[in-house]
């Protein structure tokens, strides 16, 4: 009985995990789309620039939103 339940477990997660990925996959794709808002996304698909670093300073930087706004607007 416990095997069974654990196995049910290990299936929904998975499902979850797929629904979780399909709507992210859409909403990549949405975003790609966009002429404006799409730029930084095609650049960054470009490997010109290390993903990791550039949403680093955005994620755990000590800078307010309007001025995280502005340099993202202007790198954009």
């Amino acid at each position: 009985m416990l095997q069974t339940a654990r196995y049910f477990k290990t299936e929904v997660q998975r499902e979850t995990r797929k629904m979780k990925d399909s709507i992210t996959e859409k909403t990549k794709d949405r975003w790609h789309g966009k002429r404006m808002h799409g730029q930084l996304p095609r650049s960054l698909d470009e490997k010109l620039v290390d993903i990791e670093q550039s949403y680093h300073w955005l994620k755990y930087g000590d800078i307010k939103g309007e001025t995280e706004s502005t340099i993202v607007a202007a790198q954009d």
